[in-house]
């Protein structure tokens, strides 16, 4: 689909190194997966609780992927935003205490991807824009961390991924729930992030990289 075409061009355009392309291929086999949002004949999209709020602004702006589309005025509440979002979409059996979901990649019996995977134009793709966004602006520990996770994450779903059988028609534009917390708006201490994070990347092998800012 054209709107996939535009997206991965500006992906690999923002040049983020292995890893994000990495990522943006994985994204790319998943929608392939997913069929590109149009899998289980319902719309797929990821919530909107806790997303950062450049996200609605983007999509108000018709989605338009211009050279200023990035720009972010405060990369700090913009990546915890983005951290917490990406925490709360998880199926329940990821969901911890931790800045990073569990590091767990492999669902547990009877339990599914089926919350996360959302393909389509207000699926995954919103979630891969937002760490774009995030490492043009700043490649910290956090964003290795969250693209690893994440990198993980949908390897998993390419892998193991079924459809669910076609809803019927009272359950049909429902989606799977998650739990989320209250005040994901709130603004985590950088300190608190920090300290929080050594003890999430333990469990994903991601070695500490300094930071690296785009001014």
């Amino acid at each position: 689909p054209e709107w996939v075409q535009s997206a991965v061009k500006y992906m690999f355009s923002l040049g983020l190194g292995d890893e994000w392309s990495m990522l943006v291929n994985m994204w790319l086999s998943l929608e392939k997966k997913l069929e590109f949002g149009t899998v289980t004949g319902m719309k797929m999209k990821l919530p909107t609780q806790c997303r950062p709020p450049k996200v609605a602004d983007w999509m108000q702006r018709n989605r338009l992927y211009t050279k200023t589309a990035g720009d972010i005025d405060d990369i700090d509440e913009f990546s915890n935003s983005a951290m917490e979002w990406w925490r709360q979409m998880q199926p329940l059996w990821r969901q911890g205490d931790g800045v990073l979901p569990l590091p767990i990649y492999d669902p547990p019996d009877n339990q599914t991807w089926d919350v996360l995977a959302q393909g389509g134009p207000t699926g995954l793709l919103l979630l891969v824009l937002v760490l774009g966004w995030w490492g043009a602006n700043q490649r910290s520990q956090e964003w290795h961390s969250v693209v690893a996770d994440a990198n993980k994450s949908f390897a998993s779903i390419v892998k193991s991924y079924v459809p669910p059988p076609p809803p019927s028609a009272k359950a049909r534009g429902k989606r799977p729930q998650v739990i989320a917390d209250e005040g994901c708006n709130k603004r985590a201490k950088p300190s608190r992030i920090a300290s929080r994070l050594r003890e999430d990347v333990r469990g994903l092998g991601v070695a500490t990289r300094s930071r690296k800012t785009r001014k």
